[in-house]
């Protein structure tokens, strides 16, 4: 082994590296893999614990500076460190690679090499068992049998079909969205299904689509579990309903047996295969795309009498066998006839290409626990789990506890003989003015109770055809559950077990609500064997707990999500009854001792919750810095408090809450109690899939999500995704009214209604004028349209000064006469002096628009969109552009106007002009009904056209006085050139929708649409702070209110509107 040149700080090491040098002779253990988007050689070490890469082939690192060692414990120089995804062409998988300095080559340890199926390790049967005892007679047959304890096999010449129910309406529920920092692992996950044949990718129209759940596996971080939410589609599914095996028929048959094993299907479910017609129920999202399952997935309501009836029908015929769900119990009265019976299901799983878990069977016991009860050669006993929970029960310690033991003797004790006496004594402790002193009386009438409540007079033997029902519940210190069942039709209920464990020092920092879905899971997965694959009844005196059962849209906290989804494949109801009925109450209050109980499913929930407040966290904020800002937040560690306690009466006592304590805030977290959770540690709190971001903390959040500047809904949306705080979106609104960087680069969406503009009362009293142009020959063509008739005169110019431009018109007015006002835009020749001095000269009133508002200018601007058309299609044609323009004037004026109903020249020169048409008219027209006809027609086609723009713009008058600050809008100089000028204007003049504003020595005019009110925000020229712009904005927004609303239009019909906003109770914090 070669060493490479190193320099340390520690002696520590965790990583091995047994080579660093590539040698010549091992290229057949060399394999290019594809990281990220290159593709980089490594070679193969089976020996190394990390996955090494030169610092040629990786230059960025990321932070990090952990310690690699060789094999003879040199450390080595470590440059850094990254988290990326492998792929080789059989499999995906991610891993981390650690960038060493000196390396001549990368390095793929042997895990990963496994995990990129690159390198196959053959196990043996019997050394993968460990601590598993094999008796020496059995070696030879597993190691026989040794393929049907690998991989997950696939039942031959059998294919599973759904029923569904077509009354059922399909339901596509939206994606889940996974978290950027764990979506690699859900592909390594979905490629490692689609590899195993388990699922297969889908595209095309599908009814149902199902969301997915993403949590990490037990003691494996850097792997996580997907889950699929099937509550909706289990709606549509038929249960098939196959008989079940039951204690009478195992106690036939397992009677004088001396000799047991008990054999476990691997992943059992996924041995089946879906038929085609049954796979598209199973589908679900991923930000990948829509997957299906084409074997049968956990979470089918059905799954597990289907498997069952499978099984039955595979191991039917051989002796010596009993099947119940995914287990299969081997029993003889002798070693000849259990290992015959071993041997033919063995030989019958390989033929049918069924695999087993190993970890899991057990073999050739004297005594085998199934069912609840113990099998053995002495016979058959009930399981002492059954009974323990009530045994070991200790004595009460005031009249409520006595109270609650009796209402569960009440309850499963009603077969007891002589019960009144018996609890006479204990009875006699709860009345109201009997002093509490336990005595020896009371302690022999307790232990009675106890024993007469786990004899067979109470005990059953469960019955799959009686009703079950399971009651739970959870207190400060315990869980409880009891399992009955009764005749139907009769009241003869029996116990079948009692189970009770005391809360683990995490658990007991659950909120209340938690603790009892807790004594749900606990109970359910306790009593497992009964009460998989039948339909039962579960009992809890928490109401939520009911609605969230029954509401299959429900968005509880994350470990109840997690549970629910849990709990998918059993079929039960829930039912809420309250405490004082429920007999697991006392069992709750005084549960077994041992803590030791908590098995890895809980381990789970609690990584659950940890990834995803790890995930949920914006990448910028350590998780650390949440801790310590969640302890130092008086409301929110407050809140903590009230979680796990269950105990939020002190908000009643305002006055006795610590100082700086939100009381508002605190009544809003209490109304989404249900919907909150308690990180392991204590230290993080969280609404459903989000943190609950502390005071401190939140304009941080803001400043995070609103990075890139997507626009204040989008930034909403961003941060709801993963965080929540109280008031989150006027908090959000507040803090990005002060960015100045929005305002600016965001245009405004909401126009100013239009202005209904009066027609002229006579023939060339108003004329719009503008130019077109300029055309390839250089030249210019002056447009100038009468208000009235809209009779259009064009000419041709050379340029558009002042000196081409006043020949024209006198040429124009010579014909037609003087106007008495002219309207033009803001453009050259009209700001000239020349031009001003002809207007002076004679007499006409010259009315420049609103600047860089072509709007106000809309007769000409109208009519020279078909004129520039014509000429267009001249040039295009190759004809005389100047004949064909003539020929469209000529047209224009002898056709109706689309808005006065009557042609240009008629409305002008009172007669009709001669064009190429032929024509009989000989009479003059009637110019008083052409007059009214053009006012009643311009006026209805302004209204309607006005009335359609403002509905379709959702226009609203604008809401600027005199003082406001406001940014103006400012031309594109490039793509970069935000919309409005980040240097704000005051207004000092409002004229409708003409807006006056100046800044310094600088005075602009425009429409109100070019203007946004300034809300606050730095500025780079150190204009004033916000709270003096602020301010002056409401004084001046009182004061110039009115110069607004006298300025509307009398004329035009007014509609009223309706305030647009977000309803209150839709407001976090606030329903």
């Amino acid at each position: 082994i070669e060493q490479a040149q190193q320099q340390v700080e520690s002696d520590d090491s965790d990583e091995y590296v047994y080579t660093l040098e590539t040698p010549a002779d091992k290229e057949n253990f060399q394999k290019t893999l594809r990281v990220g988007n290159s593709e980089i050689p490594f070679q193969i070490d089976t020996g190394s614990t990390a996955n090494i890469i030169n610092e040629t082939s990786y230059k960025h690192l990321v932070d990090g500076n952990p310690t690699i060692t060789l094999a003879n414990s040199t450390p080595l120089q470590v440059l850094g460190q990254f988290q990326c995804t492998l792929e080789s062409s059989h499999k995906i998988t991610t891993a981390k690679v650690f960038v060493v300095k000196n390396a001549t080559g990368c390095l793929l340890s042997g895990h990963t090499a496994i995990e990129l199926d690159l390198i196959h390790v053959k196990v043996n049967a019997v050394t993968a068992l460990n601590s598993k005892e094999i008796p020496t007679r059995l070696t030879p047959l597993i190691q026989e049998y040794s393929d049907v304890f690998t991989g997950i096999g696939k039942l031959k010449n059998f294919k599973v079909h759904l029923h569904i129910d077509p009354s059922v309406k399909p339901v596509v529920q939206p994606t889940r969205r996974i978290p950027f920092a764990i979506r690699n692992r859900v592909e390594v996950e979905l490629k490692h299904l689609e590899d195993s044949d388990i699922i297969e990718p889908t595209t095309g129209p599908t009814p149902w689509v199902s969301p997915i759940v993403v949590f990490p596996k037990p003691n494996q971080p850097d792997k996580i579990r997907l889950c699929v939410d099937m509550r909706m589609p289990n709606q549509a599914i038929q249960r098939e309903r196959h008989p079940q095996p039951v204690i009478d028929d195992l106690i036939t048959d397992l009677n004088g047996a001396k000799y047991f094993s008990k054999l476990d299907l691997s992943s059992a479910y996924h041995q089946l295969e879906l038929d085609e017609d049954s796979r598209s129920i199973t589908t679900f999202t991923t930000h990948k795309g829509l997957y299906r399952y084409k074997r049968l997935n956990f979470g089918t309501n059905s799954a597990s009498e289907i498997f069952q009836n499978a099984l039955d029908n595979v191991l039917n015929g051989i002796e010596g066998c009993r099947n119940i769900s995914d287990d299969i119990i081997i029993f003889g009265k002798t070693e000849k006839d259990h290992d015959a019976s071993l041997q033919k299901v063995l030989e019958v799983l390989k033929a049918n290409n069924l695999k087993l878990g190993l970890a899991k069977c057990q073999f050739d016991k004297e005594q085998l626990e199934f069912f609840g009860y113990i099998f053995s050669a002495d016979g058959i006993s009930p399981s002492p789990s059954k009974v323990d929970a009530v045994k070991e029960t200790p004595v009460p310690t005031n009249p409520t506890e006595v109270r609650s033991f009796l209402g569960m003797i009440q309850y499963c004790g009603r077969f007891i003989p002589n019960l009144a006496t018996v609890s006479a004594p204990l009875r006699m402790l709860t009345q109201k003015d009997v002093t509490w002193d336990w005595t020896s009386m009371h302690q022999e009438a307790f232990e009675t109770l106890k024993r007469l409540l786990t004899s067979d007079t109470v005990m059953g033997y469960f019955d799959p055809s009686k009703n079950t029902e399971l009651h739970v519940d959870a207190s400060p210190v315990g869980l409880g559950a009891i399992l009955t069942q009764t005749t139907p039709g009769k009241d003869d209920t029996k116990v079948m077990a009692y189970a009770s464990r005391s809360l683990t020092p995490v658990e007991s920092r659950y909120s209340h609500i938690e603790k009892e879905a807790l004594a749900i899971i606990y109970g359910i997965e306790h009593f497992r064997l009964y009460l998989y694959g039948h339909v039962f009844t579960l009992i809890t005196d928490n109401k939520p707990l009911e609605l969230i059962y029954k509401n299959l849209q429900s968005r509880p906290s994350s470990r109840i999500e997690r549970w629910c989804l849990r709990l998918q494949e059993y079929s039960f109801h829930v039912k809420y009854r309250p405490g004082p009925k429920n007999p697991s109450d006392y069992l709750s209050r005084h549960p077994c001792t041992a803590t030791n109980t908590r098995n890895y499913l809980e381990n789970i929930a609690e990584e659950h919750v940890c990834l995803i407040a790890e995930n949920a966290i914006p990448v910028a904020m350590d998780i650390a810095c949440i801790k310590d800002a969640t302890r130092q937040d008086p409301t929110l560690s407050k809140t903590i408090e009230f979680i796990q306690t269950n105990n939020w009466t002190a908000l009643e006592k305002q006055d006795k809450m610590s100082t700086g304590v939100n009381i508002d805030e605190l009544h809003a977290l209490y109304k989404l109690r249900d919907e909150l959770t308690v990180s392991s540690d204590a230290d993080i709190l969280l609404r459903g899939n989000r943190v609950v971001i502390p005071t401190k903390l939140r304009a941080q959040a803001v400043k995070l999500a609103h990075e890139g500047h997507q626009g204040l809904v989008k930034t909403k949306c961003l941060i709801r995704e993963k965080v929540w705080f109280y008031q989150i979106d006027s908090y959000v609104e507040e803090c990005i009214k002060k960015v100045l960087t929005l305002p600016i680069s965001h245009s405004t969406k909401t126009p100013a209604p239009l202005k209904l503009i009066q027609i002229p009362k006579h023939p060339w009293d108003t004329v719009y004028v503008d130019f077109l142009g300029p055309f390839p020959s250089g030249e210019l063509l002056l447009v100038v349209i009468d208000g009235r008739t809209r009779f259009p005169e064009v000419e041709i110019v050379k340029s558009t000064s002042a000196s081409s431009t006043i020949p024209r018109l006198d040429r124009i007015f010579s014909t037609h006469g003087l106007p008495k006002k002219v309207i033009t835009d803001n453009g050259p020749p009209f700001t000239s002096y020349e031009i001003q001095k002809f207007m002076n000269d004679n007499k006409i009133h010259h009315h420049k628009i609103t600047p860089l508002w072509p709007q106000g200018n809309a007769e000409a601007e109208n009519f020279m969109r078909p004129l520039k058309k014509c000429i267009q299609a001249a040039h295009v044609d190759h004809k005389n552009w100047r004949k064909e323009m003539y020929q469209f004037l000529l047209n224009y004026r002898s056709t109706p106007h689309s808005t006065t109903t009557v042609p240009p020249a008629t409305a002008l020169f009172g007669r009709s002009i001669r064009n190429k048409l032929p024509s009989v008219t000989e009479t003059l027209p009637d110019m008083k009904y052409i007059n009214e006809t053009i006012d009643t027609a311009d006026q209805n086609a302004k209204c309607k056209r006005n009335e359609y723009a403002d509905k379709r713009r959702h226009a609203r008058i604008p809401q600027l006085a005199v003082g406001d600050c406001v940014l103006v809008r400012q031309e594109k100089q490039n793509k970069l050139t935000p919309h409005f000028d980040p240097n704000p204007y005051t207004i000092t003049a409002v004229k409708g929708t003409m807006i006056t504003a100046t800044r310094a020595d600088h005075c602009i005019t425009r429409n109100s649409s070019h203007f946004k009110l300034f809300t606050g925000g730095a500025t780079n020229q150190g204009e004033t702070s916000d709270n003096k712009v602020e301010g002056r904005n409401e004084n001046a927004r009182e004061r110039g209110r009115n110069v607004v609303v006298e300025n509307r239009d009398e004329g035009r019909r007014q509609y009223p509107r309706r305030q647009r906003k977000r309803p209150e109770f839709l407001h976090d914090g606030q329903r």
